[in-house]
């Protein structure tokens, strides 16, 4: 017979074995548990590295390109005002080399910066003023000369006949002490659209001045006569 201490005893040795068995898988599943953590752990602060050097390239290589877009836009802006102003000056030379007066007039009457030498030698130079009228500066000191024009430009920017017969009532001459001056109008467009009129000023004093001693000369040999 077996006795049940020897019955117990070989329970708790089995116990015992089992027990040990299981720690040892434990212990092997939480070693390899950990191995895979540090694993995951390494592949991700890798992953997250990579990731932030390409994103840190990607911004590095952005503003490159933005630095030199701006550099590029200031050197199209220099070359682009640099042409205005050589358009400028060059416009300005045709003006002068014209002889005569040239000013252009917005729609609203008033007169526009650029303008040729003689205008500013028969009229005085710019007054500085950005709603000069057209009728102030050619009738200064002739308020039914100024009214007529006014009146006349109101109908010539409304462009509602054609701009001749409209012209036609505008101011023709216009003086400067002893100096007699002639007027015309032309159109200006501006992309297609009828934006300015170009007040032309010539100096018709000796012409005048010629008619003048011709009337007197004939009426002069008529008395005789």
């Amino acid at each position: 017979p077996v006795s049940w201490e020897a019955v117990i005893a070989d329970l708790v040795k089995a116990n015992e074995a089992r027990l040990n068995q299981q720690v040892v898988a434990t212990d092997s599943i939480d070693r390899s548990s950990r191995r895979l953590l540090y694993g995951v752990s390494g592949l991700a602060a890798l992953l997250a590295l990579t990731l932030g050097t390409i994103v840190f390239r990607g911004i590095r290589r952005n503003m490159t390109e933005v630095m030199n877009l701006a550099e590029n836009l200031e050197g199209l802006v220099a070359q682009r005002t640099k042409a205005l102003e050589q358009r400028e000056r060059a416009m300005q030379l045709v003006l002068d080399s014209t002889g005569e007066g040239l000013l252009s007039v917005d729609l609203q009457g008033r007169v526009q910066p650029e303008r040729s030498k003689a205008v500013d030698a028969w009229f005085g130079p710019p007054s500085g003023d950005a709603n000069e009228q057209l009728a102030q500066l050619l009738f200064p000191d002739d308020p039914k000369g100024r009214l007529h024009c006014e009146n006349a430009f109101a109908q010539l920017a409304e462009d509602f006949l054609p701009f001749d017969i409209n012209a036609d009532q505008m101011p023709r001459r216009t003086a400067r002490g002893d100096r007699h001056l002639a007027l015309s109008y032309r159109q200006v467009f501006e992309d297609g659209v009828f934006s300015k009129i170009l007040v032309i000023v010539s100096d018709i004093t000796e012409r005048i001045e010629s008619e003048r001693a011709e009337r007197e000369a004939k009426e002069q040999q008529a008395v005789i006569t």
